[in-house]
């Protein structure tokens, strides 16, 4: 109840995070410039040092004329994204924003049209839509869901590296399958 608007955002994003890595899929939160510098290559969005293969857009409803052009061409070249709760209807300020807030409607209600883009309320597993919607395998593999079991993912050319972490104060046993066949753990 003593909650602020931020303090709310902050906390659904970070049960999105609990959510995700629960059940084997490894994010990362990017901000609007890292966004706009992002290049997309073989349908994988990388951004800085992260390949990304979905765009996750939790809670939001406001996003500049800029990041609707760059949600378009990542949508077009094929790589899913997901709004979350919200679908952004308008910039924030007000320069402009007549013109602005119709082209960014336009924008996004033409690639939900097309189905390059998805919107999810929050009745939706975000889960279950990845793995049976749209085929995205989470990283790692748990036997059930594993709310207190964290992980980073690093890949060079030739090894992937895992990092686990039990965020609870009690020891774990968790059985973790991984996603290279072809690798010896």
């Amino acid at each position: 109840e003593n909650y602020n608007s931020n303090d709310i955002w902050t906390l659904a994003l970070s049960h999105l995070g609990d959510v995700l890595i629960s059940n084997g899929f490894y994010y990362i939160h990017v901000n609007e410039e890292s966004l706009l510098k992002s290049i997309i290559n073989k349908n994988k969005l990388i951004i800085g040092d992260a390949i990304v293969e979905i765009l996750i857009l939790p809670n939001i409803d406001q996003i500049s004329i800029e990041i609707a052009e760059k949600l378009k061409e990542i949508a077009i070249s094929g790589i899913p994204i997901i709004f979350l709760n919200k679908i952004p209807d308008k910039q924030p300020g007000f320069l402009n924003y007549e013109e602005n807030d119709e082209k960014i409607n336009d924008i996004l209600k033409n690639l939900i049209e097309t189905k390059k883009v998805y919107f999810l309320d929050k009745n939706h597993d975000l889960s279950t839509f990845l793995t049976e919607n749209l085929r995205i395998k989470p990283g790692v593999i748990f036997d059930n869901s594993q709310p207190s079991i964290q992980y980073i993912h690093k890949s060079t050319e030739n090894s992937d590296y895992y990092f686990f972490r039990n965020s609870s104060n009690q020891p774990r046993k968790v059985s973790i399958k991984f996603p290279h066949f072809n690798k010896i753990p």
